[in-house]
């Protein structure tokens, strides 16, 4: 990945594509870590340990920090939205539209067992870290298993005690399209190498009554 500089927060590009800044950091007041998609300038989506009593704060990666007010848990899989106290600008330059990490269409295909992802966001190296998986399993409920290796232990392990971050897919024109999250995942180290195994929810992850998560995250924020 050939890093650059945006007004706010590091980015880079895969192949080409631009990949999206607005990548966030959650803190909770209880000290623990997590990361999250700045979908809106008051939506971020990501896990479910972000939802309970403790007070949290989204960070964009230059010090500007605004308070969590709302949270709201997916019908499906470990996934929840937070909702921002007041706006929050996403990245400023590159072709990210409107400055926020762009969903996938709940009519888009779904994961394929072989397709290529990327992980990103706070990990042990800081925001803007990356890497590289491949979907290993798509359930009928709409979760997914991924697995990916990287040369530099530590830098492109995204998700080492901060659940939440993006898993985006390249669609083309589109550039890179949020299409899930981390839920948690196991990492395993050899020599200088580090291998990973990861799951989560994604947009089209259904709960038994059928309701899909990218439609209740259209209807919570009209994004």
């Amino acid at each position: 990945m050939a890093s650059t500089e945006t007004a706010y927060a590091p980015r880079g590009s895969l192949n080409s594509q631009p990949v999206p800044s607005s990548v966030v950091g959650i803190g909770a007041d209880d000290g623990y870590r997590f990361s999250g998609a700045l979908i809106g300038s008051r939506w971020v989506l990501t896990a479910n340990p972000c939802l309970g009593d403790t007070g949290y704060s989204v960070e964009r990666g230059d010090g500007k920090s605004v308070r969590v007010d709302q949270q709201y848990k997916a019908p499906a899989g470990d996934m929840a939205l937070l909702h921002l106290a007041s706006p929050l600008d996403g990245a400023k330059t590159g072709s990210v539209i409107d400055g926020y990490v762009q969903l996938a269409a709940g009519t888009d295909p779904p994961p394929q067992a072989g397709d290529v992802v990327y992980a990103m966001g706070y990990g042990r190296g800081g925001l803007g870290v990356v890497a590289e998986q491949q979907i290993t399993s798509y359930g009928p409920d709409g979760s997914y298993g991924m697995t990916g290796s990287a040369s530099a232990l530590g830098k492109a392990v995204a998700f080492v005690g901060e659940s939440g971050g993006p898993v985006l897919r390249s669609d083309g024109k589109s550039g890179l399209t949020l299409i899930g999250v981390v839920s948690g995942g196991t990492v395993y180290t050899e020599g200088d190498l580090c291998m990973w195994f990861a799951g989560g929810p994604t947009i089209w992850s259904t709960d038994s009554n059928g309701a899909i998560n990218r439609d209740w995250i259209k209807k919570a924020t009209g994004i």
